[in-house]
């Protein structure tokens, strides 16, 4: 019904580490995280999920993937799916963060949005989270504007 995997730091070295947890769509294993984590530890069994990888195409499981080769990785797949190469050239492992805040904002209360994100101040989805035309107009309704 879950994949829980340890996370040892996290980028705002908040907690020193934690489990993360994925739960099962409610429609199957299927397409989405839980379907590609599952997919992922039947390939590649334990190690890293990104792992590094060479300029060469060799695959070194003992070693994460530096970030760079990670941004470079999820530019080309981008274009690999048809994005243009310029537009491709806004994302970078941020764009994810920003995307999982801004998808959560609206069906979540922010302490357990922050308990996922690891951070101990609900502050930080301010930074994160880009508010859709929507959120706009619902506090212009709000403040009677």
């Amino acid at each position: 019904d879950h994949i829980s995997f340890y996370v040892e730091t996290r980028k705002n070295a908040q907690f020193q580490g934690s489990w993360v947890t994925i739960a099962r769509p409610a429609g199957g294993a299927g397409p989405g995280v839980f379907g590609l984590l599952r997919e992922l530890k039947m390939r590649l069994g334990s190690g890293f999920v990104l792992p590094s990888i060479s300029a060469d195409g060799v695959v070194d499981r003992s070693r994460q993937m530096p970030y760079d080769a990670f941004v470079l990785h999820l530019r080309n797949a981008l274009i690999h799916i048809g994005f243009d190469a310029a537009d491709a050239e806004h994302f970078a492992g941020h764009s994810m963060r920003s995307g999982a805040a801004t998808a959560t904002a609206n069906e979540l209360p922010p302490h357990l949005i922050s308990l996922a994100a690891g951070v101990k101040d609900i502050n930080w989805i301010l930074t994160y989270h880009r508010a859709s035309i929507g959120d706009r107009m619902r506090v212009s309704w709000a403040l009677g504007l």
